[in-house]
Protein backbone atom coordinates (compact mmCIF):
# COMPACT_ATOMS: atom_id res chain seq x y z
CA UNK A 1 0.00 0.00 0.00
CA UNK A 2 1.30 3.13 -1.12
CA UNK A 3 0.38 6.68 1.20
CA UNK A 4 1.02 9.70 -0.87
CA UNK A 5 2.05 13.07 0.95
CA UNK A 6 0.46 16.61 0.93
CA UNK A 7 -0.26 18.30 -1.26
CA UNK A 8 -0.18 16.01 -3.86
CA UNK A 9 -2.23 12.61 -4.51
CA UNK A 10 -1.68 9.00 -5.49
CA UNK A 11 0.27 10.06 -8.81
CA UNK A 12 3.20 10.54 -6.87
CA UNK A 13 3.44 7.12 -6.33
CA UNK A 14 2.97 5.91 -10.08
CA UNK A 15 6.83 5.24 -11.47
CA UNK A 16 7.18 3.22 -7.76
CA UNK A 17 4.14 1.07 -8.91
CA UNK A 18 5.50 0.45 -12.72
CA UNK A 19 8.49 -0.88 -11.11
CA UNK A 20 6.70 -2.88 -8.70
CA UNK A 21 4.30 -3.97 -11.11
CA UNK A 22 5.29 -8.21 -11.36
CA UNK A 23 6.11 -8.16 -7.76
CA UNK A 24 3.20 -7.52 -5.81
CA UNK A 25 -0.36 -6.07 -5.91
CA UNK A 26 -0.63 -2.14 -5.22
CA UNK A 27 -2.68 -0.46 -3.55
CA UNK A 28 -2.69 3.67 -3.61
CA UNK A 29 -5.80 5.38 -2.67
CA UNK A 30 -5.77 9.19 -2.82
CA UNK A 31 -6.49 10.38 0.79
CA UNK A 32 -10.12 12.69 1.38
CA UNK A 33 -9.28 15.80 -0.23
CA UNK A 34 -6.57 15.42 -2.22
CA UNK A 35 -6.94 14.03 -5.75
CA UNK A 36 -9.68 12.32 -6.86
CA UNK A 37 -11.14 11.56 -3.71
CA UNK A 38 -14.02 14.15 -2.73
CA UNK A 39 -12.94 17.46 -1.19
CA UNK A 40 -15.91 18.36 1.16
CA UNK A 41 -15.26 21.51 3.19
CA UNK A 42 -15.05 20.18 6.32
CA UNK A 43 -12.40 19.27 9.52
CA UNK A 44 -10.00 16.95 8.34
CA UNK A 45 -8.29 14.91 11.28
CA UNK A 46 -5.39 12.06 10.53
CA UNK A 47 -7.80 10.15 12.43
CA UNK A 48 -10.35 9.69 9.87
CA UNK A 49 -7.36 9.37 7.36
CA UNK A 50 -6.88 6.07 8.80
CA UNK A 51 -10.15 5.37 8.99
CA UNK A 52 -11.07 5.15 5.19
CA UNK A 53 -7.15 3.27 5.03
CA UNK A 54 -8.80 0.64 7.08
CA UNK A 55 -12.30 0.78 5.10
CA UNK A 56 -9.97 0.24 2.15
CA UNK A 57 -8.42 -2.53 2.75
CA UNK A 58 -11.27 -4.25 4.55
CA UNK A 59 -13.41 -3.60 1.36
CA UNK A 60 -10.39 -5.82 -0.31
CA UNK A 61 -10.45 -8.23 2.64
CA UNK A 62 -6.48 -7.69 3.37
CA UNK A 63 -5.25 -7.53 6.84
CA UNK A 64 -1.86 -8.17 6.25
CA UNK A 65 0.34 -5.12 4.04
CA UNK A 66 3.26 -4.20 3.82
CA UNK A 67 2.85 -0.24 3.72
CA UNK A 68 5.05 2.87 2.16
CA UNK A 69 4.19 6.50 3.26
CA UNK A 70 5.39 9.76 2.17
CA UNK A 71 4.84 12.83 4.16
CA UNK A 72 1.51 13.50 5.42
CA UNK A 73 1.39 9.58 4.80
CA UNK A 74 3.30 9.28 7.28
CA UNK A 75 1.39 10.59 9.93
CA UNK A 76 -1.43 8.45 8.83
CA UNK A 77 0.60 5.38 9.49
CA UNK A 78 1.80 6.66 12.86
CA UNK A 79 -1.86 7.15 13.88
CA UNK A 80 -2.46 3.11 12.76
CA UNK A 81 0.50 2.01 14.78
CA UNK A 82 -0.94 3.62 17.46
CA UNK A 83 -4.41 1.98 17.10
CA UNK A 84 -1.95 -1.21 16.34
CA UNK A 85 -0.09 -0.79 19.95
CA UNK A 86 -3.42 -0.22 21.71
CA UNK A 87 -5.24 -3.29 19.78
CA UNK A 88 -8.62 -1.34 18.36
CA UNK A 89 -6.52 -2.42 14.67
CA UNK A 90 -6.93 -5.25 13.14
CA UNK A 91 -4.13 -4.30 10.20
CA UNK A 92 -0.53 -5.81 10.53
CA UNK A 93 1.73 -4.36 8.97
CA UNK A 94 4.59 -6.89 7.14
CA UNK A 95 6.62 -3.88 6.79
CA UNK A 96 6.88 -0.04 6.76
CA UNK A 97 8.97 1.65 4.36
CA UNK A 98 8.58 5.79 5.48
CA UNK A 99 10.12 8.88 3.13
CA UNK A 100 10.66 12.37 4.01
CA UNK A 101 7.96 13.12 6.99
CA UNK A 102 7.97 15.07 10.33
CA UNK A 103 8.36 11.50 11.99
CA UNK A 104 9.97 13.74 15.04
CA UNK A 105 8.18 17.20 15.28
CA UNK A 106 11.08 18.58 16.97
CA UNK A 107 12.87 18.36 13.84
CA UNK A 108 10.22 19.85 11.50
CA UNK A 109 10.35 22.40 9.61
CA UNK A 110 7.84 23.55 7.66
CA UNK A 111 7.98 25.86 4.63
CA UNK A 112 6.79 29.69 5.45
CA UNK A 113 4.18 29.05 2.85
CA UNK A 114 2.95 25.94 5.15
CA UNK A 115 3.22 28.26 8.21
CA UNK A 116 1.19 30.96 6.52
CA UNK A 117 -1.40 28.54 5.57
CA UNK A 118 -2.02 27.14 8.82
CA UNK A 119 -2.21 31.01 10.32
CA UNK A 120 -6.30 31.73 11.93
CA UNK A 121 -8.00 33.84 9.41
CA UNK A 122 -4.77 34.01 7.17
CA UNK A 123 -4.48 30.73 6.21
CA UNK A 124 -7.67 31.36 3.56
CA UNK A 125 -6.57 34.39 2.42
CA UNK A 126 -3.37 33.15 1.28
CA UNK A 127 -4.90 29.84 0.16
CA UNK A 128 -6.65 32.01 -2.25
CA UNK A 129 -3.66 33.41 -3.48
CA UNK A 130 -2.62 29.40 -4.40
CA UNK A 131 -2.69 29.04 -8.19
CA UNK A 132 -0.90 26.99 -10.90
CA UNK A 133 2.40 29.14 -10.52
CA UNK A 134 2.67 29.29 -6.80
CA UNK A 135 1.31 25.69 -6.51
CA UNK A 136 4.59 24.47 -9.14
CA UNK A 137 6.66 26.90 -7.25
CA UNK A 138 6.35 25.75 -3.50
CA UNK A 139 6.31 22.19 -4.88
CA UNK A 140 10.12 23.03 -6.47
CA UNK A 141 11.28 24.85 -3.59
CA UNK A 142 11.46 21.53 -1.50
CA UNK A 143 12.84 19.18 -4.05
CA UNK A 144 16.10 18.47 -5.24
CA UNK A 145 15.21 17.38 -8.49
CA UNK A 146 12.32 19.29 -9.43
CA UNK A 147 9.00 17.76 -11.52
CA UNK A 148 9.23 18.89 -14.92
CA UNK A 149 6.51 21.11 -16.73
CA UNK A 150 5.00 18.08 -18.03
CA UNK A 151 4.99 16.12 -14.95
CA UNK A 152 3.55 19.22 -13.16
CA UNK A 153 1.09 19.43 -15.97
CA UNK A 154 -0.23 15.76 -14.90
CA UNK A 155 -0.44 16.34 -11.08
CA UNK A 156 -2.32 19.62 -10.86
CA UNK A 157 -5.19 18.70 -12.03
CA UNK A 158 -5.48 16.27 -8.79
CA UNK A 159 -4.92 19.24 -6.40
CA UNK A 160 -6.93 22.25 -7.98
CA UNK A 161 -10.07 19.75 -8.61
CA UNK A 162 -12.72 20.95 -6.66
CA UNK A 163 -10.78 24.31 -5.82
CA UNK A 164 -8.62 21.96 -3.73
CA UNK A 165 -5.93 25.17 -3.35
CA UNK A 166 -8.99 26.53 -0.27
CA UNK A 167 -8.62 23.62 1.10
CA UNK A 168 -4.80 23.44 1.97
CA UNK A 169 -5.31 25.30 5.21
CA UNK A 170 -7.73 22.64 6.60
CA UNK A 171 -5.49 19.82 5.12
CA UNK A 172 -2.79 21.80 6.98
CA UNK A 173 -4.82 20.46 10.41
CA UNK A 174 -1.96 17.46 10.32
CA UNK A 175 0.23 19.92 11.76
CA UNK A 176 -1.61 20.90 14.26
CA UNK A 177 -2.03 17.35 15.40
CA UNK A 178 1.88 16.21 15.51
CA UNK A 179 2.04 19.48 17.89
CA UNK A 180 -0.41 17.63 20.07
CA UNK A 181 -0.21 14.03 19.32
CA UNK A 182 3.75 13.71 18.21
CA UNK A 183 4.86 11.88 21.49
CA UNK A 184 2.21 9.03 21.18
CA UNK A 185 2.83 8.55 17.51
CA UNK A 186 6.65 8.76 17.78
CA UNK A 187 6.61 6.04 20.88
CA UNK A 188 4.17 4.01 18.44
CA UNK A 189 6.23 3.93 15.96
CA UNK A 190 9.44 3.12 18.30
CA UNK A 191 7.67 0.18 19.34
CA UNK A 192 6.90 -1.05 16.19
CA UNK A 193 10.50 -1.00 14.52
CA UNK A 194 11.34 -3.38 17.35
CA UNK A 195 9.58 -6.39 15.66
CA UNK A 196 8.61 -5.02 11.97
CA UNK A 197 11.03 -4.21 8.95
CA UNK A 198 11.46 -0.71 9.32
CA UNK A 199 13.56 1.18 5.94
CA UNK A 200 13.89 4.83 6.08
CA UNK A 201 14.47 6.32 2.60
CA UNK A 202 15.36 10.01 2.72
CA UNK A 203 16.22 12.41 0.35
CA UNK A 204 18.76 14.80 2.05
CA UNK A 205 18.10 18.18 -0.08
CA UNK A 206 14.35 18.24 1.42
CA UNK A 207 14.66 21.64 3.48
CA UNK A 208 11.64 20.62 5.04
CA UNK A 209 12.74 16.96 7.00
CA UNK A 210 15.58 16.26 5.73
CA UNK A 211 19.21 14.95 6.95
CA UNK A 212 18.58 16.44 10.49
CA UNK A 213 15.24 14.68 11.20
CA UNK A 214 17.14 11.44 9.00
CA UNK A 215 19.93 11.67 12.20
CA UNK A 216 17.36 11.79 14.94
CA UNK A 217 15.03 9.25 13.20
CA UNK A 218 18.34 7.00 13.01
CA UNK A 219 18.32 7.42 16.89
CA UNK A 220 14.84 6.73 18.01
CA UNK A 221 14.58 3.71 15.63
CA UNK A 222 18.08 2.28 15.50
CA UNK A 223 16.51 -0.66 14.10
CA UNK A 224 15.95 0.80 10.53
CA UNK A 225 17.81 0.32 7.51
CA UNK A 226 18.30 3.53 5.93
CA UNK A 227 18.51 4.39 2.43
CA UNK A 228 20.41 8.23 1.69
CA UNK A 229 19.42 10.19 -1.39
CA UNK A 230 22.15 13.03 -1.61
CA UNK A 231 20.15 15.14 -4.45
CA UNK A 232 17.21 14.11 -3.20
CA UNK A 233 14.16 16.41 -1.73
CA UNK A 234 10.93 15.63 0.15
CA UNK A 235 9.14 13.73 -2.63
CA UNK A 236 11.40 10.56 -3.41
CA UNK A 237 8.81 8.95 -5.14
CA UNK A 238 8.67 11.31 -7.91
CA UNK A 239 12.29 12.25 -7.71
CA UNK A 240 13.61 8.76 -7.71
CA UNK A 241 11.28 6.25 -8.53
CA UNK A 242 13.71 3.18 -9.31
CA UNK A 243 15.87 3.70 -6.42
CA UNK A 244 12.05 4.04 -4.34
CA UNK A 245 10.82 1.05 -5.73
CA UNK A 246 13.78 -1.35 -4.92
CA UNK A 247 14.51 -0.04 -1.24
CA UNK A 248 10.68 -0.38 -0.58
CA UNK A 249 10.22 -3.96 -2.44
CA UNK A 250 13.46 -4.75 -0.18
CA UNK A 251 12.07 -4.11 2.95
CA UNK A 252 8.62 -5.61 1.59
CA UNK A 253 10.87 -8.93 1.51
CA UNK A 254 12.59 -8.92 4.58
CA UNK A 255 8.54 -8.63 5.72
CA UNK A 256 7.45 -11.67 3.60
CA UNK A 257 10.34 -14.00 4.60
CA UNK A 258 9.36 -13.52 8.46
CA UNK A 259 7.44 -16.39 10.02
Amino acid sequence: MLLHGFPTWSLDWEGVAQHLAGHARVIAPDFLGFGYSDKPRRTYAIAAQADIVEAILAARHLSTVAVAANDYGVTVVQELLRRRAAGSSRITFSSLTLLNAGILYAQYRPTRVQRLLSTPIIGPLVARLIGRTAMQRSLAEVAGRPRSPAAFDRVWPGIAREDGPLLLPRLLRFNTERAQYHAVWEQALAEASETIPLALVWGLQDPVSGPLMLQAAHVRYPRAVVTELPAVGHYPPVEVPDVVAQALLANARRGWSQP
